[in-house]
């Protein structure tokens, strides 16, 4: 449900009771905000430019309507600059049986842009039921859309943008590398970074709430190296230090929401996987062999969806799609996930389909990076079984449905 508030405020005179506070366009803080006296909306992270409306990513009580928040749009960041009213729009995103949940708000525009032809640079919120409350924050709006020379500049989600993006995006592959918490494993970093160029990627990009020094020297050196024109993969590290409340793991959800709203715009495709897996194409060497063939047989597909190797049945999926999703046979692609070993209650499977096809190639690009990084401890442990899953021959009690996935 939203309820339209748009009959609380003054349009007469919301210039008189609105004035924007002295908030710089580069000042873009890097952590969540919090945000007080605006129902249960709790915290702001980041405001992203969607082409058509501004998206917030936030943290608020789980199922609990924000219904009095507005969005304030600036098109200046002058002491005078006019402020635009409109419709905030809070969702929240999926979460696990916690008290506070990821969402995003969306501040959409009716036409996107105002009359004088520009796109807002600041976004704040404010009480529509107490306007002269002032204020609950304010953020700089970033522009992470591919700019062009075209004279006529479409903003829509329609066919002219993604053709346009098609054609101009920088990068084929973005993988989204959900958050960093006290991890000190640089080798496992080293391989997911050189593995993910094998497969196809472009850019990965990890979120940090907290890393050892060796995991800081590695990532300082694929910076560098691609700042210095030496390296073709892009890696970028967002600062994520999570508010101090229960949230479900980091709040990875959105961190990756994040992800996909920030890089969309300059990739072709975004890639969600952990620190420890991959997918692997059996029939392609890389992922745009796989992707183009599966467009083949079923245009349109809004996602790829892989199957995992642990055989997880929940967590994984589209929680808010655009379009179809296309199931990806397991004869085609799996998602291997390379985590600590389950109770020793099965029997063991050798699969060397991954080590035969990218081993030597991935050991080339390990020798070569890791002869950048010196002195840097890998940061291995040994792993030890757990007790927390076991695994159990399901074959024989559930069999698949005739065309099932």
């Amino acid at each position: 449900m939203i309820a339209d508030i748009r009959h609380l405020w003054d349009k007469k005179n919301y210039s008189r009771i609105i004035k924007l506070p002295n908030v710089s366009l580069s000042d873009r803080h890097q952590d969540f905000q919090e945000v007080k006296n605006l129902g249960l909306l709790l915290y702001v992270h980041a405001a992203l430019w969607q082409g058509d409306h501004v998206r917030i990513t936030v943290v608020k009580k789980l199922n609990v309507p924000v219904y009095t928040a507005l969005c304030v749009l600036w098109f200046s960041s002058d002491q005078n600059a006019r402020p635009y009213f409109v419709q905030a729009v809070v969702r929240d995103l999926r979460s696990y049986t916690f008290d506070n949940a990821c969402g995003y708000i969306k501040c959409i525009l009716q036409t996107g842009k105002n009359e004088t032809n520009e796109i807002p640079v600041l976004v704040s919120l404010v009480d529509g039921t107490d306007i002269e409350s002032g204020l609950k924050i304010t953020l700089p709006i970033e522009d992470t859309r591919i700019h062009t020379d075209d004279k006529k500049e479409n903003i829509s989600f329609g066919k002219e943008i993604d053709s346009k993006i098609k054609k101009t995006c920088p990068v084929e592959f973005t993988v989204c590398v959900p958050t960093m918490f006290s991890f000190g494993n640089a080798g496992m970093l080293v391989e997911k970074l050189e593995m993910s160029r094998l497969l196809g990627a472009g850019r990965v990009v990890l979120y940090n709430t907290s890393i050892k020094p060796n995991v800081d020297a590695v990532l300082r050196m694929y910076s560098q190296e691609f700042a210095a024109g030496r390296e073709k993969l892009e890696v970028i590290v967002h600062s994520w230090n999570i508010p101090p409340i229960t949230m479900h793991y980091l709040g990875q959800i959105a961190a990756m929401d994040d992800c996909l709203y920030r890089y969309k715009w300059s990739s072709r495709y975004i890639v969600f996987t952990d620190m420890d897996e991959f997918i692997i194409p059996f029939h392609h060497a890389s992922w745009s062999g796989l992707i183009a063939d599966r467009e083949k047989l079923k245009p349109g597909s809004a996602a790829f969806k892989i199957r995992s190797t642990i055989e997880s049945l929940e967590v994984h999926d589209v929680y808010e799609g655009y379009g179809p999703t296309d199931n990806v046979p397991p004869d085609q692609a799996l998602l291997y996930h390379y985590r600590m070993p389950l109770r020793k209650s099965c029997t063991d499977i050798r699969d060397t389909r991954v080590a035969d096809k990218y081993g030597q190639k991935l050991l080339q690009g390990l020798k070569a990076a890791w002869a950048k990084l010196k002195k840097v401890p890998s940061g291995w442990n040994p792993t030890n079984e757990t007790e927390r899953a076991q695994c159990r021959n399901i074959s024989s009690t559930a069999k698949p449905k005739a065309g099932s996935q």
